[in-house]
């Protein structure tokens, strides 16, 4: 897949948190096709979000599918709450995901 990251500032003035393997990552499925950057940021207003990245498919549109990280292993737990919460019409299922899992993903040449 084709990968768009942003960085998002660092509003706290911390790096991010690497507590546990990495589980300071989430992995957003089922994301509407005109998700963007500024609506996942808002989605997870509440929590401390230090970095995105949109899964594209080969051209170059969304696949539904995003990462997100957070400063720390709390913030992923505690936006976890917005499980099966909806952007748009679509419900988004969110899972802890592993930085070497996210990753792997984020390289990976084929299709999801």
């Amino acid at each position: 897949p084709f990968i768009r990251s942003e960085q998002v500032p660092d509003w706290n003035s911390g790096q991010s948190g690497n507590l546990l393997e990495s589980s300071d990552c989430v992995k957003v499925r089922g994301l509407p096709w005109s998700a963007n950057y500024e609506v996942i940021r808002n989605f997870f207003k509440d929590y401390e979000v230090t970095n995105i990245h949109i899964i594209k498919d080969r051209s170059g549109r969304s696949s539904g599918i995003a990462y997100v990280e957070f400063t720390n292993e709390e913030q992923a737990i505690g936006a976890l709450s917005l499980h099966r919460h909806y952007i748009g019409q679509r419900y988004v299922e969110l899972f802890i995901e592993s930085r070497a899992s996210m990753n792997q993903d984020i390289n990976y040449k084929g299709e999801l």
